[in-house]
């Protein structure tokens, strides 16, 4: 049976993936959609909480910067081990820089060890920010590093790699608290706060989850070995964006709007996700609502993350 094809898997057709940092939203769902397929997971991170899962999953809780031993034979790597949200580089950028370069290094050498394949989660923020010493440049900086020392090894050393840019991604399990936009509207709603936004006017790419999950492993068990943008073509300004939440949950909230120049993000350049058979197919509106039913939900019962 090959790749995303139907039917029962065979014993020799299961493959064994390491995610680095399966713990986090993207990697929870990537798990969760690989191991649908029949496939075993190791899941390396260092959140305890995981193991919650159950016993689908081999589950490590190690740093990657530290330790990066594996005992099982691995076909794919899929290095996921990174800070995400701003709430959380911004207060780590150390951790950041070190999970990104120290952390991608040591998966590189283990996905080299084992002859499998590498998959390295980076993001759109690569395109903007020159200034090394802005707040935001740590993971900016650490993403454009990690992406150099994957494509060094793979044009050096034969690392069969492959690299994904990654827009804004929004869907049921992301962490209420950590600050993204999505969430962090849908909470305030929740509560009747007024939602405060810097400018309102800028446009920002928003792919729902299962649209980027699929994406990623489309350009896993690709022949692209060069960086493919993820993110959906169309472009949602944040302002018109919080009103529809208010509207859609009912919620007396209201906008505060606070002039601010902001910079304009670049939007992904789709022509290599074409070329493999990806773009995004959730409407925004479709994506909301089952985000809205998660996040409501959760903020009911006190979870802030569903494991």
């Amino acid at each position: 049976m090959k790749e995303g094809e139907g039917g029962v898997m065979q014993k020799e057709d299961r493959k064994t993936f390491l995610v680095a940092g399966g713990a986090g939203f993207l990697g929870r769902h990537l798990c969760r959609t690989i191991r649908a397929k029949g496939h075993k997971i190791i899941c390396l991170d260092e959140n305890a909480n995981s193991e919650i899962w159950g016993t689908d999953y081999i589950h490590y809780i190690r740093d990657v910067v530290v330790d990066c031993y594996v005992q099982e034979h691995v076909d794919y790597v899929l290095n996921f081990a990174s800070m995400a949200s701003p709430k959380d580089f911004l207060e780590n950028p150390v951790k950041t820089l070190r999970s990104n370069a120290i952390g991608t290094h040591n998966l590189v050498l283990l996905t080299l060890a084992n002859k499998a394949r590498f998959l390295l989660a980076s993001s759109g923020q690569v395109y903007g920010m020159n200034d090394a010493t802005e707040p935001r440049a740590a993971y900016v900086e650490a993403k454009r590093y990690a992406e150099a020392l994957t494509t060094a090894y793979q044009e050096r050393k034969g690392l069969d790699a492959r690299i994904v840019r990654m827009w804004n991604t929004y869907g049921p399990g992301m962490r209420i608290m950590d600050g993204r936009v999505i969430p962090e509207f849908i909470r305030r709603a929740h509560y009747g706060l007024p939602i405060s936004i810097e400018g309102g006017n800028q446009a920002v790419s928003f792919t729902y989850v299962d649209d980027m999950i699929d994406g990623i492993l489309k350009v896993l068990f690709s022949d692209e070995i060069r960086p493919v943008d993820l993110g959906n073509h169309r472009l949602c300004q944040i302002g018109p964006l919080a009103k529809r939440i208010i509207q859609m949950m009912g919620s007396p909230s209201e906008l505060d709007i606070v002039p601010f120049h902001s910079r304009e993000e670049s939007p992904p350049s789709l022509h290599l996700a074409r070329n493999i058979g990806w773009s995004a197919q959730v409407e925004i509106e479709e994506g909301l609502k089952r985000t809205i039913a998660d996040v409501s939900r959760r903020i009911k019962v006190g979870a802030d993350h569903d494991g």
